[in-house]
């Protein structure tokens, strides 16, 4: 099912039209990372590929994690 919760109902309302989500059409946005790198400390940059609306991009996020982080 779709769900978007950015603490703002009308916002969430607007973001599933079609204009932006399409959730009724899309009702899943999908990421697959392919590469996580440890930055430092629990900072991280994972690689991946997004797909929204049934198109397929590229991205990089960084972030914290929140556990163990084990070396290779």
């Amino acid at each position: 099912s779709s769900s978007v919760d950015t603490s703002n109902s009308l916002r969430d309302s607007h973001l599933k039209r079609s204009d932006f989500f399409n959730s009724k059409i899309y009702p899943q946005i999908h990421f697959e990372g392919t590469k996580f790198i440890k930055l430092k400390d629990h900072q991280l940059l994972v690689q991946g590929i997004i797909t929204i609306k049934g198109i397929k991009q590229k991205i990089e996020v960084r972030g914290q994690f929140k556990g163990p982080i084990l070396d290779s």
